[in-house]
């Protein structure tokens, strides 16, 4: 009977470890900290203005890794990116600029509007690239991909995720280790797919 009684408590104790994981992934990210409400795009398909400045001030190959970056998700339910060469129409807009020794080395900041059913929904999304940290890794294509994955994956609504093989590692290193070796995820990984599925 006490054999039994363990087996079934370290199944129990497995089962909880497992399905925290699991609810950790396809936890969408909140709203301004609140747990209960989320947000989201009302949309199918969202149109990317990106800096026009990117193309001249580093190369053509930097904005298209970046371009690449924002449509990674594109095979997942999340409403796909378009761009657009129109500032007066977008939702979504990367830019790049030297914001000093801020931390980051990009940010993801949202705007929303309206409330249903708690979910707020998204007007628009802005992607500030940090030159001061990125300037040293203009020819490392698939860190500016990675780095705009990870932040599309926010504008898409999804939180830091630590736990697992993630693009949403809260730290670059955690997803693109550019000063060593493995992960280089430049990609949504099967917990992020997971995650954006969950909310859309």
């Amino acid at each position: 009977m006490k054999h039994s009684m363990k087996r079934i408590m370290i199944v129990l104790t497995i089962l909880l470890i497992v399905s925290t994981s699991f609810i950790y992934a396809i936890t969408p990210r909140s709203y301004y900290g609140n747990t209960s409400k989320y947000y989201k795009w009302d949309s199918s398909s969202i149109k990317c203005y990106v800096d026009s400045t990117i193309t001249s001030t580093f190369s053509t190959s930097v904005c298209n890794s970046i371009k690449a970056g924002l449509t990674a998700w594109n095979n997942s339910d999340a409403p796909a990116v378009t761009f657009t060469t129109s500032y007066s129409n977008w939702d979504v807009l990367a830019e790049a600029g030297d914001y000093g020794s801020s931390g980051w080395d990009a940010l993801c900041t949202t705007s929303c509007s309206s409330l249903s059913n708690n979910i707020y929904i998204e007007d628009y999304a802005i992607i500030d690239l940090n030159t001061y940290y990125l300037d040293n890794y203009l020819s490392v294509n698939n860190l500016w991909r990675a780095i705009c994955c990870h932040e599309m994956g926010h504008a898409h609504g999804l939180a830091h995720n630590n736990n697992e093989d993630s693009i949403m590692n809260e730290y670059t290193t955690g997803y693109y280790n550019y000063l060593g070796s493995s992960p280089h995820f430049t990609a949504p990984q099967y917990a992020d797919f997971l995650g954006v599925n969950a909310i859309y």
